[in-house]
């Protein structure tokens, strides 16, 4: 009888869903030219990557020697991206040149990149499932 109990408590366990709790996401940013300006990130949901009609959440960090980090707390459990910007004239835009080349330094969430052009969403994306998640990406400069 013993066992019957402990077997049905335990089987009671395994199918009780675990509570996710939400993370932290950490990226430390590399590589600036200099200090000028500012860092600007944005976080995409799953399927929205570089969509700024969708930005989930936008943030502006200082840079002190050439790196920048961001800090976002209480994201869900899922599927994110996010892309960097050195905004090195602080105008809150990324400058282009006439081809539409980035001139200022930009990176992608698991240093994504692109051949010619954006990085592929798929190579972007990331998943949050634990209490705290880090990225450590390099800035580009075309």
């Amino acid at each position: 009888m013993k066992n019957e109990i402990f077997a049905g408590c335990l089987s009671a366990m395994m199918l009780t869903p675990v509570a996710a709790f939400p993370a932290d996401l950490v990226v430390d940013v590399q590589g600036a030219r200099d200090n000028s300006g500012t860092m600007r990130m944005t976080l995409f949901a799953e399927g929205d990557f570089m969509d700024y009609d969708r930005v989930l959440h936008r943030s502006i960090s200082l840079i002190r020697s050439g790196q920048a980090r961001f800090r976002i707390r209480g994201l869900e459990p899922g599927t994110y991206s996010f892309t960097i910007l050195h905004d090195a004239n602080a105008n809150a835009e990324a400058d282009r040149n006439f081809l539409g080349i980035p001139v200022e330094g930009v990176a992608a969430s698991n240093n994504a990149r692109g051949t010619f052009g954006p990085p592929d969403q798929q190579d972007a994306e990331f998943r949050v499932s634990e209490n705290r998640v880090e990225q450590v990406v390099e800035l580009v400069y075309y």
